[in-house]
């Protein structure tokens, strides 16, 4: 029987306890007697028998029926008299129990526990271990002690644990016989146990029967019966190709059985590493089968045994072990190809083989060959890998195959799996990818090109570089691009395309034909209409515009700028230009002169004779651009750019006038630059708006006006009938007339009338033509002509040349100034501006200029020869004019008494210090200052070589100085002076130095501060510019600014250096100093009742002789009319020009008078002004 719990136990007792309703006490009171209960194990040792002692001896007979057990047993018999009775039962009745009597009214019927004569926990001990061949069949003897066991857990085989060497051995199959009387157990082992020399067993789930565990601890056992260790049969290592192809099984057979325990671990078997076992059956006692990571080669591997028993513990020797194969298989190939595939790289070739070879063995170059094409394949330089499950070999090769080529692949030793070394060869033809290239797309990149001639082409796969860059394989259709270049980028699948022009998306196609492939594939025929595309998608704008009134005729000009470039002949198409001015009124764009910049991104339109259209001060304007578009193809967004007509502000004048020779009764008039309806004459009260002309006599008496007018060169001229015979002494009157752009032309009047002369002009050059002045930007060139010349394009840089020998002095930015009657003076005054060198001689020419009377030179003028004037001193260096530089002690500064010419100055040789010592280095560091450094330090007294030249290229030869000593002293200011000059803008104030002054601080206005007055001088807008000859920094004041010459100035300097690097002050120094130049107070020019503006003469327009203040100009108080009329008004049209509106029309005679008190921009100030108006 099972041995209850003690959980089983007290619920068994409990439920007793329940159906009895009571605790170990009698069931009644009657019954007093009580009882005890033990297992008697010396009466009966297999425990069925249990002693019953009473208090007392009950009157009655006890018999088997009166007795029960806990768990159910049944009392078989009872043996016994009085109070001592022995109860024989059915099965053990145990401590783990209880029992009770029933059916007795004396005895007590509650449960007791039941005790045993032998609570001992049985033991054992091993007393025979006897080891049999084979697996399994050995045999252990165990004899136990103490009370007896239960026989059915003796005999339990899973009762059982055996170890060998510390590992648990399976006891499946083994079984138990056990002899109760004697208490001796025979174990005989399965095949899964085997009995090493020494072993431990133990016991498990075995009870005595008096329900006593027995201890689980292991009891050490001792075997005998084989110490024979075990052997390898000669070749036992055998290579196992029936069960794996791939030789990774070897059969290890020994001449014993094998522990199926200890020798089934893979770390018995030692390869070479990284290579190791991974599995080890044993598929039958004397053989071990082992399956390794990688082949196993006979002949070259060996296999390291270690740690192997045989059945019994004995331990196998170990040791290297050959492997055999006594069955090679014969390998041959199985396979092969040479495969092409897209793309740079990437072709291969692979190999197949009907046995496996050494992975290492496959994959060295030296045991192959290979050619493609007739040509050895470079093994060494190849990727080469192996299959080992395929058997396949692959060679990815580091160039590209062509199909069709022939190709051999040679073995010429490898190693197969199986030891033998495989020597064959494989030939066929290369083939694979079979697909012509093709583009897949064709960008206009302007990420990288924003001019847009460059294409990404993009292609199916790799091409050949030959093909690719061919220009002749690349075409855009179209017209109008050519290709320049085609450059095949890496990768092999992009080429870039140069064009000459961009070609348009939508325009254009792109045709390629030729392309090879890196396979061989050639185009069969040209890919056309390939389409093209941009990287580029925004719509460009047309980001501003301008429109300029211009003096002169047909020159007036629209400039429109965009945000990207613009296709060229959209850009100048005038049928995409829409022009409104004023807005509302389209102007004629048929015709007009259309050009446009790519790199400004900038279209000008210009209205030329053709359009017949002259844009007007005053007026707005209003662009509107269609069908245009980038170069990517976007149109240009359809949005009108709006503004104001820019206009030139100079007034015309009647310049000159003449008698005609032939034509007594005519006079022409030749105006200052083009006008408007010159020829529309004047006529009260019929065309009070047309231009007047009045003819007077010597004494200025009116003689009449003309009957017929005809316009000159559109507008610059105009011939005059009078119908009668204009006398030598006459005089004209003109005014009436607008310049093209709309401004007013004031009366001039009493102009005399000269003889006609029709002889074109000429240069009448003086001596001073050329002046070379000292220092720099300042030459002058001086040309006169033989008699007196039209304004008009006179002053035009483009129609002068001055050169020498072919190169030209640069003109372009000189300012150029007309002296009335025939003087043009051109002053090189740039910053940049070239200078005349004294030595040489130019040649001097003039085209494209008229004289007064508008006689055009049909012909350049060219004067060579023409000398130079002005400059012809050598420069100089005084007394300390050599200082040493206490930053560097290895340089010295020389300082000129003018600017000097930058290469000879910069000419390290031209220096001889001591006699020896040439200059390393030489800077030119000012206009007129050198630093020169030497490889000794110059001391103070020593002499020094040089020479100079300066601007004009007066040399001074070799002069020979000495060395001052260290300029350590900060620039000091020796004087401030302004000028103020007529008009708004133009004045400057200036700082002299008493040394030489570094040009960047110099001309760094935030180191000054001027003052006018208590008046702070702004300085934005104001251009710094040093004059090297007098240390001189003249500080042009903006536009805005102007001096007030009847206060004081004062300026204050910081921070400005010398070129030995001492600085003045952060602490500004100030210097007080006087504003001279204009100190003329305004007056009026002229004035005309201006009748365009208002027929009936109500609006009189003032010119005066200089800009003045307006406030004051426009305050219509300040004006009064002779005649008493009232004046409603006064407009200011520029800042010299007003404009009178008044209630009642002056009469002849009538003056203006402006009170007294009318201030210029230098703050003079006009008496009382009267003028009488032209009427």
């Amino acid at each position: 029987m099972k041995r209850l719990s003690g959980i089983t136990h007290l619920l068994a007792c409990g439920l007793v306890f329940f159906a009895a309703g009571c605790s170990g006490g009698s069931s009644s009171g009657d019954a007093n007697i009580n009882i005890e209960v033990s297992q008697d194990l010396d009466a009966d040792p297999d425990g069925l028998t249990t002693r019953v002692t009473l208090e007392s001896e009950p009157l009655a007979t006890l018999v088997a029926g009166n007795f029960e057990a806990s768990d159910g047993q049944t009392a078989q018999s009872v043996s016994g008299a009085g109070s001592d009775l022995l109860v024989l039962w059915d099965e053990r009745v145990t401590p783990s129990h209880q029992v009770r009597v029933t059916g007795i009214s004396e005895l007590n019927d509650a449960f007791v526990d039941v005790t045993t004569t032998d609570e001992a926990s049985p033991t054992f001990s091993v007393t025979d271990a006897v080891q049999n061949p084979g697996f399994g069949g050995d045999s252990i003897e165990v004899t136990f002690s103490g009370a007896r066991l239960v026989v059915e857990q003796v005999t339990e085989p899973t009762n059982w644990l055996l170890w060998v060497d510390g590992s648990q051995l399976d006891l499946t199959g083994s079984t138990v016989t056990f002899d109760t009387p004697t208490q001796v157990a025979a174990l005989t082992l399965g095949s899964g146990a085997n009995l090493h020399a020494s072993f431990q067993l133990a016991v498990d789930s075995m009870w005595s029967v008096a329900d006593v565990a027995l201890s689980d601890q292991p009891v050490a056992g001792a075997a005998s019966g084989d110490s024979t260790s075990p052997n390898l049969l000669p070749d036992g290592a055998v290579q196992n190709l029936l069960q794996d192809e791939y030789g990774r099984i070897v059969d290890f057979t020994f001449d014993e059985a094998m522990d199926p325990v200890s020798s089934l671990s893979v770390t018995n078997f030692l390869l070479s590493e990284p290579d190791i076992a991974l599995n080890v059956t044993q598929p039958s006692p004397e053989t071990l089968r082992v399956i390794f990571s990688t082949a196993v080669i006979p002949g070259v591997d060996q296999v390291t045994l270690q740690n192997l028993t045989d059945v019994h513990g004995n331990a196998h020797a170990g040791g290297a072990q050959a492997i055999v194969q006594p069955s090679p298989i014969a390998n041959a190939f199985a396979a092969s190809e040479a495969t092409t595939v897209e793309n740079e790289g990437e072709d291969y070739l692979s190999f197949s083989f009907d046995q496996a070879f050494d992975s290492e063995s496959a994959v060295d170059a030296a045991n192959w060959s290979i050619s493609v094409d007739a040509t050895p394949v470079n093994l060494g330089a190849q990727e080469w890998s192996y299959n080992f499950i395929e058997k396949t070999v692959l060679v990815e090769l580091d160039f590209d195959m062509k199909n069709g080529d022939a190709y051999q692949f040679s073995a010429l030793g490898v190693l197969d799996v199986d030891g033998d070394l495989f020597i064959g060869s494989a030939t066929g033809v290369v083939s694979g990818d079979d697909a012509e290239v093709f583009v897949t797309s064709a960008i206009q990149n302007r990420s990288i090109d924003p001019f847009g001639k460059t294409i990404e082409v993009t292609l199916s796969e790799d091409v050949e570089q030959a093909a690719a860059e061919d220009t002749s394989n690349w075409s855009f259709v179209g017209g109008g691009v050519n290709v320049l270049a085609a450059t095949l980028q890496p990768g092999f699948d992009r080429v870039r395309v140069l064009t000459d022009s961009p070609p348009t998306p939508g325009d254009h196609t792109l045709t390629v034909a030729n392309l090879e492939d890196l396979a061989g594939n050639v185009m069969n025929a040209p890919q056309t209409t390939i389409t093209i595309t941009s990287t580029d998608s925004t719509p460009p704008r047309a980001t501003h515009a301008t429109a300029s009134a211009i003096e002169g005729a047909d020159n007036d000009e629209l400039l429109v700028a965009f945000n990207d470039d613009i296709i060229v002949s959209e850009a100048i198409d005038d049928t995409n230009w829409t022009v409104e001015s004023p807005i509302g009124s389209q102007r004629n764009t048929t015709g007009a002169s259309i050009t446009y910049d790519p790199t400004m991104r900038r279209a000008t339109l210009v209205f030329v004779d053709a359009t017949g259209v002259n844009l007007q001060r005053g007026d707005d304007y209003s662009i509107t651009l269609a069908g245009m578009r980038d170069i990517a193809g976007n149109e240009v967004v359809n949005a009108p750019l709006t503004g104001m007509v820019v206009a030139e502000d100079n007034l015309p004048a009647a310049h000159s006038g003449w008698r005609d020779s032939v034509f007594q009764n005519e006079v022409v008039v030749r105006f200052t630059e083009h006008c408007s309806g010159v020829a529309d004459l004047w006529d009260f009260p019929g065309n009070v708006e047309g231009t007047r002309y009045v003819l007077r006599d010597s004494l200025g008496i009116e003689r009449g006006t003309p009957s017929t007018a005809t316009e000159l060169d559109d507008g610059l001229g105009v011939r005059l009938n009078f119908g009668f015979v204009v006398s030598p002494g006459d005089t004209l009157d003109v005014w009436g007339t607008t310049d093209l752009t709309g401004n007013y032309m004031f009366p001039v009047t009493v102009m005399p009338l000269a003889a006609e002369d029709s002889a074109e002009p000429l240069m009448n050059l003086g001596v001073d033509v050329l002046e070379a002045r000292s220092g720099e930007s300042n030459d002058v060139v001086t040309i006169d002509f033989d008699r007196a010349m039209s304004p008009w394009s006179l002053t035009d840089w483009s129609n002068y040349s001055v050169t020498d020998g072919g190169d030209p002095i640069d003109l372009s930015a000189a300012s150029f100034d007309f002296q009335e009657p025939a003087t043009v003076s051109i002053d090189l005054d740039s910053m940049s501006a070239d200078s005349f060198q004294v030595p040489s001689t130019y040649t001097v020419s003039v085209d494209g200029v008229q004289t007064a009377q508008g006689v055009v030179m049909s012909s350049s003028d060219s004067v060579p020869g023409v000398a130079v004037s002005g400059d012809l001193a050598d420069p100089s260096v005084g007394v300390n004019g050599i200082r040493m530089m206490s930053s560097d002690t290895n340089a010295l500064l020389f300082r000129a008494d003018e600017a000097l010419d930058r290469a000879y100055a910069s000419t390290p040789g031209n220096y001889n210090y001591n006699n020896g010592n040439f200059g390393q280095e030489a800077v030119l560091v000012g206009p007129r200052v050198v630093r020169v450094s030497f490889a000794v330090e110059p001391q103070i007294g020593f002499p020094i070589a040089f020479g100079m030249t300066d601007l004009a290229g007066n040399f001074t030869g070799a002069l020979v100085n000495f060395v001052a000593g260290v300029d350590s002293a900060a620039p000091l200011l020796l004087f401030v002076d302004g000028t103020s000059v007529a008009d708004r803008g133009g004045d400057m104030v200036s700082v002299t130095f008493d040394e030489p002054v570094e040009v960047l601080t110099a001309q760094d206005l935030s180191n000054y501060t001027v003052t006018n007055g208590s008046n702070d001088v702004s300085l934005i807008g104001a251009l710094a510019r040093y004059v090297s000859g007098s240390n001189t920094v003249e500080i042009h004041l903006g536009d805005d600014v102007d001096l007030d010459p009847h206060q004081l100035l004062t300026i204050a300097v910081a921070n400005v250096m010398d070129h030995s690097g001492n600085p003045m002050p952060s602490t500004p120094v100030a210097l007080n100093g006087v504003i001279g130049g204009d100190a003329t107070a305004p007056g009026i020019v002229s004035a005309f009742a201006n009748r365009d503006e208002d027929s009936s003469g109500l609006i009189v327009d003032v010119l005066f002789d200089e800009d003045v203040e307006m406030t004051f100009a426009t305050d219509s108080m300040n004006w009064a009319a002779s005649g008493g009329q009232v004046i409603a008004g006064v407009l200011a049209i520029d800042s010299d020009y007003v404009r009178v509106v008044m209630l009642e029309e002056l009469e002849s005679g009538d003056w203006l008078d402006l009170s007294a008190g009318l201030p210029d921009p230098a703050r003079n100030v006009a008496g009382l002004l009267s003028v009488t108006p032209e009427l």
